[in-house]
């Protein structure tokens, strides 16, 4: 289950992409009229950090993407910019699935919190080593339940995979991207300067995985609060009963 910090809408900040993509020598891909999928722009230390994870270890491994979200002033489009792969220390891995426990998620935001600061999470990554690149259910779930706004981007890599290595997935409905629609920075991208944003509403550890409230759930979520509710009730309706009978005492003697 997942606790949120806030239920604010995010307003990406305007940015004149073009421009950005001169003074930073990038190529992008084309942008179709009309489109509403972001553009992806990973910076090359990330990007490395991202692979050098991924090829840590023949399990599945993942973590999140860190970085800023922008609005192109000429297409409407949401510009997403990776700043930072963090790895998930602590996942439950295996050779064909990969879990954010919560004890990975706490050390995630906490590297965040502590290295990225005016940052926000934008998306996430995970491995597919020998399977390809793809998403499954599981996936689909993951990323409608955490990264679900347009601009969140999913990439999927295949360490192992001859070809065909990389998967982009955006939003809530994990619509696929062309891979060559990525942007790896051929140097450290500038952080832009911006006004601060509405605050975003960011996932803290999840302690379950996705479900369906059922009364057991909302029990959990909300039992201690009622029980501690109707323990304090409980406690003020004895000491208004102990107060009265003290006060018929006193006018009985």
């Amino acid at each position: 289950m997942v606790a949120w910090k806030s239920t604010t809408e995010f307003s990406p900040a305007p940015l004149d992409l073009a421009a950005y993509a001169t003074e930073h020598h990038l190529t992008l891909p084309a942008l179709e009229d009309g489109s509403i999928d972001p553009v992806l722009i990973v910076d090359r230390t990330a990007w490395e950090a991202l692979w050098d994870h991924a090829r840590s270890t023949d399990v599945e491994v993942g973590g999140l993407l860190i970085g800023e979200v922008f609005r192109d002033e000429a297409t409407d489009r949401p510009v997403t910019l990776v700043r930072a792969a963090v790895p998930a220390l602590g996942g439950a891995s295996s050779a064909v699935s990969f879990t954010f426990t919560p004890d990975a998620w706490d050390h995630l935001t906490a590297e965040r919190d502590r290295l990225w600061s005016e940052m926000i999470t934008v998306g996430w990554f995970h491995t597919h080593p020998n399977l390809g690149v793809f998403y499954s259910g599981t996936d689909r779930n993951t990323q409608h339940a955490f990264f679900n706004r347009p601009w969140n981007v999913g990439i999927v890599v295949d360490p192992l995979a001859l070809s065909d290595q990389v998967g982009l997935f955006v939003g809530a409905h994990s619509r696929r991207l062309p891979a060559s629609d990525l942007v790896v920075a051929p140097e450290p991208i500038v952080v832009v300067t911006a006004p601060v944003p509405a605050p975003v509403t960011e996932p803290v550890a999840p302690t379950q995985p996705p479900t369906r409230p059922t009364v057991r759930t909302v029990w959990e979520t909300y039992g201690s609060r009622v029980a501690v509710a109707a323990a304090g009730a409980a406690v003020g309706v004895v000491a208004v009963v102990a107060t009265e009978w003290v006060r018929s005492q006193r006018r009985d003697g």
